[in-house]
C-alpha cells in the first residue's frame, strides 16, 4: 500500500500539470497502509505456510474441511476489502 502511495507521489512530482488536471479520490490515510499491510503480511503467511506444507513429507496434509473453511474465511475477506473500496470510492 505504501508502495502505491509512493509511486503515486512520484508520479505527481514529474508530472504536476497532471495533479491539475486530474483530480481523482482522495487517498485513504497513511494508517490504512499501515493496517492492509498487516492483513497482506497475515495472508502472505499462510500461503507460505501452505506452500511449505506441500513440500514436506513429513507433515500430514490438511483436510479437505480446512481448505473448506479457509476458503470461507479469504471469501469474507474479500467481501470486506470490496466493501471497503466502495466506502473509499464514495467519499
Amino acid at each position: 500500500m505504501s508502495d502505491a502511495r509512493h509511486w503515486a507521489m512520484e508520479g505527481a512530482r514529474w508530472n504536476p500539470g497532471g495533479r491539475l488536471r486530474r483530480t481523482g479520490p482522495k487517498p485513504p490515510p497513511y494508517a490504512e497502509d499501515m493496517r492492509w499491510g498487516r492483513v497482506c503480511t497475515r495472508v502472505l503467511a499462510i500461503t507460505r505456510t501452505l506452500g511449505g506444507i506441500g513440500d514436506d513429507p513429513e507433515i500430514a496434509q490438511p483436510s479437505p474441511d480446512f481448505f473448506h473453511q479457509l476458503s470461507d474465511v479469504l471469501g469474507r475477506t474479500a467481501r470486506i476489502c470490496a466493501l471497503e473500496a466502495e466506502l473509499l470510492t464514495s467519499s
